[in-house]
């Protein structure tokens, strides 16, 4: 029996709040996925189900361990709040809104939409997921495919979720509570908000608050009901739909009446420049630009055989710039990390570049337009030298 939506209709009415999803791949307590948590929560309403530790390795994997309790206390990163024998899930006993889950990115962000929000949230409808910030660019073809934060924006976009994919060149592991030396002197330059985790976690509000704002004028985008947020929307293999619980969960969606943030089917991957006092041309204010990821100077793997052993490597791609022609007038992600610049790139649920002409709009970023036709000018001059190089 399919599960009864409430089909009501509600006048749109502006809102100063959205309920996000908010998931890592560097663990649940890494500095910059809790610094993002803490100041997220000051606007909105962000509930957080992350992976128990590091789970860089897997990439875009689905992974989720199906076992009831864990095994070894070095499950647990940097040794906090979880032991062998726990449950592998569960909640910050700090904070009623944090959860571990002995998960991959992907696996989390599964687990927090299809049983953590539906089974342990009253009328909560995800307006918004954001996965990140990673430790680590997710720059080019190369680097996506081994992205966890990006493989969620991804899995977000197939089920009609706007989603952010957020990665920084900050690539440094950090315990997000301060416990050694160098990780004391991070504390204290969130304190004064001069850290990279502070800076990425401030500019990512203003992002949010971009599309918010930009979603609440023009609602043009459509509204919740397209979501499937849970898993109640769809049969299992045997035939069967699935608990009341998520039918609930589809009520709170069919009568949550924001705007949807995004068109569907797409999310955007956002890359920092490494930011604060740990830039070297201390870049405290960056600028979002509109990008591209795909055409000439982005990564993409090659296989290389060196002294007995395979490797696997990334070359740059020299592609003529009319390969590109529907982004030939967007800088490459690749070039703006060289800058105190941030890169904003539109993704199709296939994970390749989406064309989205009303980012413009949504980013206001007038003096960066310039900035931007700058340094395509800047990589249609190198390219030429390439080709010219190459015998083109």
């Amino acid at each position: 029996m399919r599960c009864p939506l409430l089909l009501l209709a509600f006048a749109l009415v502006p809102i100063t709040a959205l309920n996000i999803l908010l998931t890592s791949e560097d663990s649940w307590v890494s500095e910059n996925v809790r610094v993002l948590h803490e100041t997220l929560s000051q606007f909105h309403k962000v509930i957080m189900v992350a992976p128990l530790s590091d789970v860089s390795s897997l990439a875009g994997a689905m992974y989720v361990n199906e076992n009831p309790v864990l095994d070894s206390d070095d499950d647990a990163e940097f040794g906090y709040a979880v032991k062998a024998g726990d449950a592998v899930f569960g909640r910050d006993p700090s904070n009623d809104d944090i959860w571990y889950v002995d998960a991959s990115t992907v696996g989390s962000v599964v687990i927090g939409l299809d049983h953590i929000i539906p089974h342990h949230y009253n009328n909560v409808s995800i307006d918004l997921v954001v996965a990140g910030p990673k430790e680590g660019s997710t720059i080019g073809p190369l680097e996506q495919l081994q992205s966890g934060v990006f493989a969620a924006m991804r899995f977000c976009s197939l089920r009609n979720i706007p989603a952010i994919a957020i990665s920084t060149l900050d690539d440094i592991h950090r315990f997000y509570d301060g416990s050694s030396e160098e990780e004391t002197v991070s504390a204290l330059q969130r304190k004064e908000n001069d850290s990279s985790a502070k800076i990425v976690a401030q500019k990512t509000v203003q992002l949010v608050d971009k599309l918010m704002n930009h979603s609440l004028d023009k609602a043009m985008y459509g509204t919740h009901q397209s979501f499937t947020t849970s898993k109640s929307k769809y049969i299992d293999q045997s035939g069967s739909k699935f608990h009341e619980e998520d039918c609930e969960h589809d009520r709170a969606d069919s009568q949550n009446t924001t705007p949807r943030l995004l068109p569907e089917g797409m999310g955007l991957s956002v890359n920092f420049p490494m930011c604060g006092s740990q830039s070297q041309m201390r870049c405290r204010d960056p600028t979002f630009v509109h990008s591209r990821s795909v055409g000439s100077y982005s990564l993409t793997p090659t296989a290389e055989y060196i002294d007995g052993k395979l490797q696997i490597s990334g070359v740059y791609q020299i592609n003529e710039w009319n390969d590109y022609k529907a982004f030939a007038d967007l800088p490459s992600d690749r070039s703006l990390s060289e800058s105190c610049s941030i890169s904003v790139t539109p993704i199709n649920s296939m994970g390749v570049d989406a064309k989205f002409p009303e980012l413009a709009e949504i980013l206001n970023y007038e003096t960066s337009v310039e900035f931007g036709q700058l340094i395509v000018q800047n990589e249609k001059s190198l390219l030429v030298e390439l080709l010219n190089r190459l015998g083109h």
